[in-house]
């Protein structure tokens, strides 16, 4: 109701794939109200950290333009929004049997135009269901793609020793790595 899309068409991607956003004065449209978009980055981004790991990707994109944004990033957020319109009985679901840790990553190299750093994506999942999630831009930039694919790497090790631990601490399976 807020952002009168009750009656919008419905959208099957949470961000349109041929669509690239940049910063700034390179940005098509005028530069809107700061506080209501951040508002609406704030509330998806409430919704990815919690339930929805099929967003996170994209809220992290559109988050980068919270300082200056401009209409093209508030079309992107509103085609999020009508995203999540259309897929809102998805839910995480978790069964009884026990399974392994399963990981899950990937980079985009020199995905942002802006400063050409990638973003890194991972997601755990266990007994059927996400336990851990996270999108991030990297922090250097990567010269490579196999580089970035490397530094997305660094990052779910740390995740996945961190869950690891926190089985062995549950005390769920004796669990350990293996070098492949």
């Amino acid at each position: 109701m807020k952002f009168n899309l009750l009656d919008s068409k419905p959208r099957y991607t949470p961000l349109d794939p041929g669509m690239k956003l940049v910063k700034g004065n390179n940005s098509k449209g005028e530069r809107i109200d700061s506080t209501k978009y951040q508002s609406l980055i704030g509330a998806l981004l409430y919704i990815a950290v919690s339930t929805r790991p099929d967003i996170m990707y994209s809220v992290c994109i559109l988050s980068q333009f919270n300082v200056e944004p401009y209409t093209e990033h508030f079309v992107a957020a509103k085609h999020l929004l009508r995203y999540l319109m259309t897929t809102i009985n998805p839910k995480l679901t978790y069964g009884s049997a026990p399974t392994k840790l399963t990981g899950y990553v990937d980079a985009d190299w020199a995905c942002n135009i802006d400063d050409r750093r990638s973003n890194t994506g991972f997601v755990f999942l266990m007994v059927g269901g996400a336990v851990s999630w996270e999108s991030k831009k990297q922090t250097s930039v990567a010269l490579s793609s196999t580089e970035a694919e490397y530094m997305a790497l660094s990052q779910a090790s740390k995740e996945a020793s961190y869950l690891l631990n926190l089985l062995n601490e549950f005390k769920y399976a004796k669990v350990s790595f293996k070098s492949i």
